[in-house]
């Protein structure tokens, strides 16, 4: 048995206003992550200026740390592009299956934010942990 239901009016308006401002964020985004990878490119080609204590090891390691952020970003990127178009795909076609569509891309970019996020929180974790041991050990010295 297949189950249907119809989109209301309020529903479809609240669709595309969430459209609009998700657009708008992925623009924001999109503007974010080219002025990163510039102040990346600004690291490496400028290493030796920027870190000199340092050397160029240091701002060449920035540089780099940078652009693995923004291909962290790149895929929830690329899908709340696709979760504007297939909502707007769903509403304005009466598409089930972009909507269908547009639900996947919802949890697929919740599911990597929050594999990222507990990530982030494991390192930070152990992070806190190791400067905890390494101050202890120091002030046993």
């Amino acid at each position: 048995m297949e189950e249907q239901f119809t989109l209301s009016k309020n529903m479809k308006e609240n669709l595309l206003s969430g459209a609009k401002w998700l657009k708008f964020f992925a623009v924001l985004m999109t503007i974010s992550l080219a002025l990163i990878a510039c102040l990346a490119v600004c690291f490496i080609v400028f290493s030796s200026i920027l870190t000199p204590e340092l050397g160029s090891i240091g701002g060449i390691s920035l540089g780099l740390l940078y652009f693995i952020i923004i291909a962290l970003y790149i895929y929830p990127l690329i899908k709340t592009y696709n979760l504007v178009s297939h909502i707007r795909q769903g509403v304005n076609d009466y598409s089930q299956e972009g909507l269908e569509m547009a639900t996947d891309d919802f949890a697929s970019a919740l599911r990597y934010v929050g594999i990222i996020t507990i990530i982030c929180l494991v390192l930070y974790a152990i992070g806190i942990i190791s400067l905890i041991v390494s101050g202890l050990a120091v002030g046993n010295l």
